[in-house]
């Protein structure tokens, strides 16, 4: 009979420890959706280490540490193993990071600028039309592309400013 009065008060023990962990996180959520990016980034690393921390003297003390060791090795394990693929990629790694790093995300969109010339070839094969179309035809056939290709739709910025190059290359060869 104690060890099932025991059982029971260890299992509400539990519980009440859950949902005092989880009302802590609601409102650390709710505080920290309230603050400036700043100050939530003081606030994950000076909680994200106290936390850090608490779990692992849990697991110390309940002496189930060993499968964070088990994890350590297959981390470095597979760490050693991803290095030569690391070494070798390294360079592309690089230009993605300094892309990423100096990408101004408020800034409003502009479609890149034209730096080589396109000729009346490319120009008909960009807007789908064959030497001799008309001046409604080139037209029609750019607005048609835009709407699908416009960077307000999901187009990309260069696609938009290819077929508007092409428009004003055809344009100008008519005049």
């Amino acid at each position: 009979m104690f060890n099932k009065i025991t059982l029971r008060s260890f299992d509400l023990i539990r519980l009440y420890l859950l949902l005092a962990l989880a009302l802590a996180g609601y409102f650390a959520w709710r505080k920290m959706t309230r603050q400036q990016p700043d100050i939530v980034d003081i606030y994950l690393k000076k909680y994200g280490l106290l936390l850090f921390v608490a779990v692992l003297l849990l697991l110390t003390a309940s002496g189930k540490l060993n499968w964070l060791f088990a994890l350590i090795g297959v981390g470095l394990t597979f760490i050693s193993s991803a290095l030569p693929f690391l070494f070798k990629h390294l360079p592309h790694f690089q230009s993605l990071w300094s892309m990423f790093t100096t990408a101004q995300p408020n800034r409003e969109k502009q479609p890149p600028p034209a730096t080589d010339e396109m000729n009346t070839d490319e120009a008909y094969r960009i807007l789908g039309l064959t030497e001799g179309a008309t001046e409604q035809q080139i037209i029609t056939a750019h607005k048609r592309l835009m709407q699908k290709l416009h960077p307000d739709r999901g187009g990309s910025d260069y696609l938009a400013s290819k077929i508007n190059q092409a428009k004003a290359v055809l344009l100008k060869k008519k005049h």
